[in-house]
């Protein structure tokens, strides 16, 4: 089961994993390259089928000026939309920090301003990434994981959830909040989770006092942005998949004031995501389900998903070249 293509923002690497000039990147069924830039973003996201013969430019091409030359025959590509015969195609791309976002559209109508309330989520936190790795199953059950509050208490420990209703803001994201009962904060929580487990059995989870906030915001199908605690100063958690041959990549980083320490919050999320993935790894996406009206905030997700326009799979560069000689 292939996760469809949707015209949202995907966050497509780390600017750590971009060592090179030009990194190849697929999404689903494209052949997409990241290539440095000159411009304020410092890298932009285009398609790599060279359209004189086919070859991938991110293999062996070489970026010069706004052009890459082919590893094939040696030819200049331009980068980006343009009248000249040799050229391809370039998408939006927005980077914050250490994160490189792109979408294969251009802006909706109507749709949520991503580079204005994506900021203002974060604030003034510092973005340290934290996690990539890959699982066996779609791209929904990621995202979904932030709606489905059912699953924190027999999935992460969590000894009660309150009740939470996912909401769509006027501005287009999907938002969810609430309050879950906790023997501490949650972090600390997920960090002593396993040892709670094996020395202590359910006593102290029932014994839970503090109360703690919960947030999530989804900017599209694949991009979920979380905070944990009552401080109003809380860590975001941002976690975002994009689709592989077998499943999914995902990558998770966390946004922290600067002088907090990160690194319970980091393993605290591998925590987590080690939890749901040997649930993810195991399940069949493909059987049926059986939801309910407690599932209404999944429900609400995956209409949320529905709103988001489908890009098609295959888009082989056009044979520019050959349709100038052609009109000749």
């Amino acid at each position: 089961m292939k996760d469809a293509l949707h015209a949202g923002w995907y966050l497509i690497a780390f600017t750590d994993e971009l060592t090179q000039d030009l990194t190849p990147l697929r999404l689903g069924d494209r052949r997409l390259m990241i290539a440095r830039t000159d411009d304020q973003q410092g890298y932009g996201l285009f398609d790599a089928t060279c359209p004189h013969r086919g070859a991938n430019l991110a293999f062996g091409g070489e970026l010069k000026d706004n052009c890459v030359v082919c590893p094939f025959h040696g030819r200049r590509v331009m980068l980006g939309e343009s009248d000249k015969p040799l050229s391809v195609r370039g998408y939006p791309t927005r980077v914050f920090g250490p994160l490189v976002f792109a979408r294969l559209t251009d802006q909706a109508e109507g749709e949520a301003t991503f580079s204005e309330s994506f900021p203002e989520i974060l604030g003034d936190r510092t973005i340290t990434p934290a996690i990539t790795t890959e699982f066996t199953v779609p791209i929904s059950y990621v995202v979904e994981n932030a709606f489905d509050i059912e699953h924190f208490t027999p999935v992460h420990d969590v000894p009660r959830v309150g009740d939470m209703e996912a909401k769509l803001h006027d501005e287009g994201f999907l938002q969810i909040g609430g309050s879950f009962t906790t023997v501490e904060q949650p972090w600390i929580d997920m960090r002593m989770a396993v040892a709670l487990q094996q020395f202590l059995g359910d006593t102290r989870a029932k014994s839970a006092q503090t109360q703690s906030g919960f947030r999530a915001t989804a900017f599209s199908p694949t991009l979920v942005a979380t905070s944990f605690g009552s401080t109003g100063k809380d860590p975001v958690i941002i976690t975002a998949a994009i689709p592989t041959e077998t499943g999914c990549q995902v990558r998770v980083s966390v946004a922290a004031f600067p002088g907090d320490p990160v690194e319970h919050i980091v393993n605290g999320s591998k925590l987590a995501m080690k939890q749901d993935g040997e649930i993810w790894n195991n399940l069949d996406p493909d059987a049926p389900t059986q939801m309910d009206e407690r599932d209404a905030n999944i429900i609400a997700y995956h209409s949320f998903c529905e709103e988001f326009p489908k890009v098609g799979d295959a888009a082989a560069a056009a044979p520019r070249l050959l349709q100038a000689a052609n009109d000749a």
